[in-house]
C-alpha cells in the first residue's frame, strides 16, 4: 500500500484536518503527517499500525490516537534526529532567537550543527556551555577584526588603549593587576626567557598617604622588579609586550 502524507492543522479535537480525525481504516503503516501548530512550528509524525501507546500531547515525542482507535494504531512524533543534534554530531537543532539569515529575520530557524555559515544578530548574551574550555576562532581560522566597547584580558579591562610609541607595538605576552610596593620594589614573574620586552604601568588607585612618585624597572629574563619612588599601596595595571 502506498504511503500517504497528511497536512494537518491540529493534533487533537476531531475537527477537519486534525491529526486524530483520520480513521484508522484508511491509514496505512508508515503514513506521514505534517502538523502546523501555533507559534509557527511544524511537527512531523509517522503512523505505526501496531503501536498501542497511550495518547500524550504534553511530553515529546507526542503520541496521538485516531478517534476510532482500536485495538492499535498510533501517530508518533518523529524527533530523534532533532534531539540528538549536538556540537559533535550532525543533525538539526533549533535556534530559539532572532537569526538574521542574510535577507530578513526569522524567529526560529533550523540549521545544521556542523556549521552555521550565516550572519547572526544576537538579542542577548552569547555564553559558552562550560567556562574556560571553548574558543572563538583557532590558530588556522582567525577573525580579521574584533570590535568591542570594553575588553578584558588576563583580568585587566580596557575601554581605550594608549597611543602607541616607538618600539611598543609588539605582542602583549603578560598583563595583570598589581599593588606597587614603593622603594621595596614589586617582583613580577613573567617567564619570557629574555629581556627583550617593554613594561607599562598604569596606576588605577590611590595609596593611603603620599604620592606614587617616579616608576622604574629592573628587568631580568623571567622577572621584572617595579619600583616607585613614593609610597607603596597603589594599585596598578601592568602590561609586558615584545619589542617590535
Amino acid at each position: 500500500m502506498p504511503i500517504t502524507t497528511y497536512n494537518c492543522t491540529a493534533l487533537t479535537g476531531g475537527a477537519t484536518r486534525a491529526l486524530d480525525s483520520y480513521s484508522r481504516l484508511v491509514l496505512a503503516d508508515g503514513d506521514r503527517a505534517i502538523v502546523a501548530i501555533s507559534g509557527n512550528k511544524m511537527l512531523y509524525f509517522k503512523y505505526f499500525s501496531a503501536a498501542t501507546d497511550a495518547e500524550d500531547v504534553a511530553a515529546h515525542p507526542y503520541k496521538v490516537r485516531p478517534d476510532d482507535y482500536a485495538p492499535a494504531g498510533v501517530w508518533i512524533e518523529q524527533e530523534a534526529d532533532i534531539a540528538a543534534a549536538s556540537e559533535t554530531k550532525a543533525g538539526i537543532m533549533e535556534i530559539a532567537s532572532n537569526v538574521d539569515i542574510d535577507t530578513g529575520t526569522d524567529h526560529e530557524k533550523a540549521v545544521s550543527s556542523s556549521g552555521l555559515e550565516h550572519k547572526m544578530v544576537s538579542l542577548s548574551h552569547m555564553l559558552p556551555s562550560v567556562t574556560d574550555t571553548k574558543n572563538i576562532g583557532s590558530a588556522v581560522f582567525r577573525w580579521l577584526n574584533g570590535y568591542f566597547k570594553n575588553l578584558t584580558l588576563g583580568g585587566v579591562s580596557r575601554d581605550s588603549w594608549p597611543t602607541a610609541v616607538a618600539g611598543s607595538n609588539g605582542n602583549v605576552f603578560f598583563s595583570g593587576s598589581v599593588t606597587l610596593a614603593g622603594q621595596d620594589g614589586l617582583t613580577v614573574t613573567h617567564g619570557k626567557g629574555d629581556t627583550s620586552y617593554l613594561v607599562k604601568t598604569l596606576p588605577t588607585g590611590t595609596g593611603g598617604l603620599g604620592r606614587i612618585g617616579d616608576i622604574s624597572y629592573v628587568k631580568a629574563a623571567n622577572t621584572v622588579v617595579i619600583y616607585n619612588s613614593g609610597h607603596g599601596g597603589f594599585t596598578a595595571d601592568i602590561e609586558l609586550s615584545n619589542v617590535a
